[in-house]
């Protein structure tokens, strides 16, 4: 990275600019998609202005300097980090990019702090007894409705980070247990599935059968 930064133009990106390069991070990083999608939306920020004063310092354009951020990062990076990067970049060219909170991920640079660290992000979900006990009905009766079992939030979280909606998912944890598998077995793979992509996910006991993940581990001795 070269240039040097004269005088100092702060950009604080609003929430919805915030959300839209959070998703197309979370669906697109480390596709050719990726840059062009994050100049759309910085482009349509209010405080677009400062994009000139980016391109001029770094005689370079938006889309290269994001492009730069960017460099070895893979799809799956935590958006983030991702935004600490693009963050980093920009103060290189003498603007310094802040952010609003994200409304469901709050300070961004806070929660990539916490990464770097080794601290995780902080996506936790748990499911009621009324909910357990409708998923492990479902499961038992192979009827299966995950758009009543999940709320916004945990469907929201689980799609950003993963490649499909939250139907294939529960299809994807369903092939991983065994036909006619005691349901308990289920809510252990599910918890397992969604610590692959950052949620802890949790369950109260169930009315009859108790603590659910407890009773999978007594079916393996």
């Amino acid at each position: 990275m070269t240039g040097t930064a004269r005088r100092r133009a702060v950009w604080t990106l609003e929430t919805r600019t915030v959300e839209s390069i959070w998703e197309t991070t979370a669906r697109v990083l480390g596709n050719k998609l990726w840059p062009g999608d994050v100049e759309g939306a910085l482009r349509a920020d209010p405080g677009s202005r400062h994009i000139a004063t980016l391109e001029v310092t770094a005689g370079r354009t938006l889309a290269d300097c994001l492009q730069d951020a960017v460099d070895g990062m893979e799809r799956g990076t935590d958006p983030s980090t991702v935004l600490a990067s693009v963050r980093r970049e920009f103060d290189g060219y003498g603007v310094d990019l802040r952010f609003a909170e994200h409304p469901r991920y709050g300070d961004v640079l806070a929660r990539a702090e916490r990464l770097e660290v080794d601290e995780g992000p902080s996506m936790a979900h748990h499911l009621d007894a009324a909910t357990v006990a409708a998923i492990w009905d479902g499961v038992r009766d192979e009827d299966i409705r995950p758009e009543e079992w999940f709320d916004a939030d945990f469907c929201h979280d689980l799609e950003l980070e993963y490649d499909g909606d939250v139907a294939m998912a529960v299809e994807d944890v369903l092939a991983s247990v065994p036909a006619d598998a005691d349901p308990s077995l289920f809510f252990r793979a599910l918890r397992r599935f969604s610590a692959e992509y950052g949620i802890d996910l949790r369950f109260a006991p169930h009315p009859t059968y108790g603590d659910v993940l407890e009773r999978a581990s007594q079916l393996d001795d």
